[in-house]
């Protein structure tokens, strides 16, 4: 019994030895990453930061954050955010989102983010890399806005990020929102009929992408990494009588310049073109030009009301078939 009591006794000590120098390398691992960003010419500041939740956890407090990277011009502001892991592995970490809003700054442009219950639960790898293994993100009642408005809104959200198990660099992501809303700004500048529902029936996304190097703590030290292939195997979306279906294969050069093919099926696609011509998207002038080519192309399917197109990318270039749409988008993550 006395061994056994001994042996408890310094099992005790160990690990609270170790429980006590985990949760120091973190506020000092913390508060050094701060002092670097700040030396690389960031603003990064916050309230003094304490680790607790001994025995058994490690409890982060980040009070008061503020980022910004004057190169990418990205800022981030939020109120205060608690980080948790075991204290077996401090890999294991779960991230708790405040309610409060989050003020994030892309180029010149301010956006606010409110969330409730945003968890987001991360697996790292071993290592001072700390390579991303899997996420797993969801929460509440959310809403996005910018000095216009509120531009969406929706429900609850889920997503799951995972590193694939033989490709280091390829994520597969999974992306649910339930009852997606475009806020009035977007509604005004797509010219929404009033009829339209308010939000979505439906809003899924299902990808693969791998980039050029696995996401790691370099992604925000350093550059983001870039797309250098993409796998749509299936988006979906379904907004008052208009459903959009899509998929699609391509590759990415160090340019962000995309190469491949995407199809998108869309249902009751007079609907969409109508809003095209009313948002000025698509010019008035041309469409009854454009009702007659997808409406061939709608009856060579054998219904008239569901149109299949398939987007082709190459030099630069986007079309539909053989005819050029204009410049293909850039995949930038800056």
């Amino acid at each position: 019994m006395r061994i056994l009591i001994r042996l408890l006794i310094l099992l005790a000590v160990v690990w609270s030895g170790w429980w006590w120098m985990a949760a120091s390398v973190i506020d000092r691992g913390l508060d050094g990453w701060m002092a670097a960003r700040r030396a690389e010419g960031w603003q990064a500041e916050a309230a003094p930061i304490t680790t607790t939740g001994f025995p058994f956890e490690l409890q982060t407090q980040i009070m008061d954050l503020s980022l910004a990277d004057p190169e990418t011009g990205l800022a981030l502001r939020l109120d205060g955010t608690t980080v948790s892991a075991p204290a077996y592995w401090p890999g294991y970490v779960t991230l708790s989102v405040p309610s409060t809003p989050i003020e994030l700054h892309i180029a010149d442009s301010k956006h606010l983010f409110r969330l409730q219950d945003g968890i987001a639960r991360l697996h790292l790898h071993p290592g001072v890399s700390l390579e991303l293994d899997s996420m797993q993100t969801h929460g509440g009642a959310w809403q996005w806005n910018t000095r216009l408005g509120n531009v969406l809104a929706g429900d609850s959200w889920a997503m799951q990020i995972t590193q694939d198990d033989v490709i280091d660099e390829e994520y597969h992501f999974d992306l649910q929102i339930d009852n997606l809303r475009p806020g009035d700004p977007l509604r005004v500048q797509l010219a929404v009929p009033a009829d339209w529902p308010l939000s979505f029936e439906n809003f899924a996304a299902n990808l693969t992408v791998t980039f050029d190097r696995p996401w790691d703590r370099r992604a925000v030290e350093d550059i983001r990494p870039q797309p250098r292939r993409i796998i749509l195997r299936d988006a979906n979306a379904t907004w008052g009588p208009v459903r959009l279906v899509a998929d699609g294969d391509l590759t990415v050069d160090s340019m962000g310049t995309p190469d491949g093919t995407a199809n998108l099926l869309v249902e009751n696609w007079g609907e969409l073109l109508d809003l095209a011509v009313a948002a000025g998207v698509l010019p008035a002038s041309i469409r009854p030009q454009s009702q007659t080519m997808l409406g061939a192309l709608a009856n060579l399917g054998g219904d008239p009301t569901r149109l299949d197109l398939g987007l082709r990318f190459a030099g630069g270039e986007m079309f539909l078939g053989s005819i050029r749409l204009g410049p293909a988008p850039r995949i930038v993550l800056r």
